[in-house]
């Protein structure tokens, strides 16, 4: 009511105010008795009979029951229970759409004191609505269900053709939402509601004054045990590392002494192949610097052979004559020596 005088004043419109019931309300919609209505819930069914200004605010809808029924957990646990709806509501809309069975009721009012007192098994109301009633009305026996319906757009109506009323209410209704109007009537109505019949987010804020400074000093604290515990990591893998490098490089310096080893021995082998100076008549072989040496000599450096001297047949019997002299003369009397 007090958005809509918000929004008569600024567009200058002169409105004279019916109070109704739900029923008696869309009767006289039906009838051309009423020109607006200050809050209905957008439908595709009653686009028929009125045109809908811009969204004035989302409202869900809560499931309700006794606290001592069990199995209805959820919109879902509807089916062959009684729910209570108030006539031609967007509730009844809802429960005609999934064919469930319910029973019309005049007011929310009159629904709640009906559940509490026993009668059908469960009731659609509006979130603010019950949050205002469950004041007024002893409700304790009633809670809500975890899940909630589908918001609805909460908007003005207008009788169908009223094109220059609904474009004047729009309008209404963005000057008050760029003022900060809007929010303020919202906040003071149904805001401040939802917080006093909240406790549990009450107690949450005053929780999060607590907790946030605590979880903050236990992220710290955890931070600075993985930080410890990630750097002792880094520092024995460094320390593997390092080992693994120092033996690496072990390894390599013995490779290269090998290569160095086996480079040189290739390079003497080379040295004993390929055509070498050899004296005709001492046999000594020149080496690379012009000096005659031993073949003994020159072979044993050039390679790991070594040499043991000593006499072939030929240059025995040049050099000792007469013991091959001897041996011969000895062969020969054997020979002819009686048997």
């Amino acid at each position: 009511m007090e958005l809509l005088l918000a929004c008569a004043e600024s567009q200058g419109l002169d409105l004279e105010f019916r109070r109704y019931s739900n029923t008696q309300l869309w009767e006289a919609v039906d009838r051309g008795e009423l020109d607006l209505v200050s809050a209905a819930i957008y439908s595709e069914e009653r686009l028929g009979r009125v045109d809908f200004s811009v969204p004035l605010a989302y409202v869900p809808y809560l499931l309700l029951v006794r606290k001592e029924t069990a199995g209805i957990q959820s919109e879902r646990d509807l089916q062959g229970k009684e729910l209570l709806v108030v006539e031609r509501s967007a509730m009844m809309q809802y429960a005609n759409a999934r064919s469930l069975r319910y029973r019309s009721i005049p007011n929310y009012e009159t629904g709640l004191s009906e559940l509490v007192a026993g009668e059908g098994d469960a009731i659609l109301v509006p979130k603010f609505t019950w949050l205002h009633l469950s004041q007024k009305l002893s409700l304790a026996s009633l809670q809500a269900v975890s899940t909630e319906i589908y918001p609805e757009r909460v908007c003005f109506a207008v009788r169908k053709g009223q094109s220059n009323l609904l474009a004047k209410l729009n309008e209404g209704v963005f000057q008050l939402k760029s003022s900060g109007k809007l929010d303020e009537i919202y906040e003071r109505h149904l805001g401040s509601l939802e917080q006093s019949q909240l406790p549990f987010k009450r107690a949450a804020r005053k929780m999060a004054v607590i907790l946030l400074p605590a979880l903050l000093l236990i992220g710290f604290l955890v931070q600075i045990v993985w930080t410890f515990s990630l750097r002792r990591l880094v520092q024995r893998r460094t320390s593997e590392l390092s080992r693994e490098l120092g033996k690496r490089k072990e390894a390599e310096a013995e490779l290269e002494s090998t290569i160095e080893r086996l480079s040189l021995a290739l390079h003497e082998v080379k040295q004993l192949s390929g055509l070498l100076p050899i004296c005709a008549n001492c046999k000594k072989i020149r080496d690379g610097k012009g000096s005659w040496q031993p073949m003994e000599s020159y072979i044993s450096a050039k390679s790991e052979a070594t040499f043991s001297h000593g006499i072939c047949p030929e240059c025995s019997e040049e050099l000792y004559p007469e013991y091959h002299a001897e041996g011969s003369e000895g062969s020969e009397g054997h020979k002819n020596r009686p048997k």
